[in-house]
Parts: C-alpha cells; structure tokens; sequence
C-alpha cells in the first residue's frame, strides 16, 4: 500500500504548525469508494494541498475542472481548493469526500 507518512501536515499547513493539533482524517473518492485512512492534518491545511498529497492514490483526477469536498459528518461542502480544514469544520475522525466531475456516473 502506500506509505503512512506521505503528508506532513506540520510542513504542509500555512500556518505557525506549533499553534495546531494533528488530527487524523479519511479521505474518500465518492465515486469510486477508494479511502485512504488517517491522514494526519491540521486545521491551517487546504484542500488542494491534501489532493497534491493524495489525488493520484485516490483516483481522483487533480486536474478535473470541478472537484467537490463534504464533510460527511456535517455536510460542509466547498468546491475551493484554497478551503481548509478547519474551515470545512473537520474534526480527528472525519471522512472528508471528494469528487471531480467524473466521479458519478
């Protein structure tokens, strides 16, 4: 499978790391069910900078002209990569879904 420590949200996140708690997410192409388990984020990290880490391991097509995220928990949904987590209200434990524009068929 693929290596756990591929996202490193302390580097990823464009805020000060040291202020954020690391949390664990799932991340899931809605459209096909692929989920890559316990993500380590922070709330500072965006929505793009998760599908530069993981787009490829989920199928998603990074570079589709519409690209969806919901918190499944809450259903908080944006369509702007420059969203962050915090921002989408995810906590440790979520499952955050994401499509592109060909992900229903």
């Amino acid at each position: 499978m693929t290596e756990r420590n591929k996202f490193d949200a302390s580097e990823a996140t464009m805020q000060d790391s040291n202020t954020q708690t690391t949390m664990e997410i799932d991340l899931v192409n809605k459209g096909s069910g692929v989920t890559y388990a316990k993500v380590p984020v922070v709330g500072g990290n965006t929505m793009g900078q998760l599908l530069d880490a993981y787009a490829q391991d989920l199928g998603i097509r990074r570079d589709a002209a519409k690209l969806v995220f919901v918190n499944k928990r809450t259903g908080v949904e944006s369509c702007d990569e420059n969203e962050t987590v915090e921002g989408m209200g995810l906590m440790n434990g979520d499952v955050l879904t994401i499509s592109d524009d060909g992900g229903v068929a």
